[in-house]
């Protein structure tokens, strides 16, 4: 694959990320901010997003099956 096509794909995956993250931390309740395993979580998660970010790039896994895999409920930050 191309270089710009990668350049691409860390961009958007970046947006993505930061968009779901501004989404979260606003609706976000008095419980969620105060958890005590919040970090904990938020850690687990930007794990995950890495490892799917990875799988694109190494052609594991295919743009579509990373938005579907984004998509999934998997806790909140």
């Amino acid at each position: 694959m191309s270089r710009y096509f990668h350049k691409s794909l860390t961009f958007a995956a970046a947006a993505v990320m930061l968009a779901g993250m501004v989404g979260n931390a606003s609706a976000a309740t008095t419980w969620q901010k105060n958890h005590p395993r919040r970090t904990q979580v938020n850690h687990r998660l930007a794990n995950q997003h890495r490892r799917i970010h990875n799988d694109v790039k190494d052609g594991t896994l295919s743009r579509g099956q990373a938005v579907a895999v984004h998509r999934e409920p998997s806790g909140f930050r």
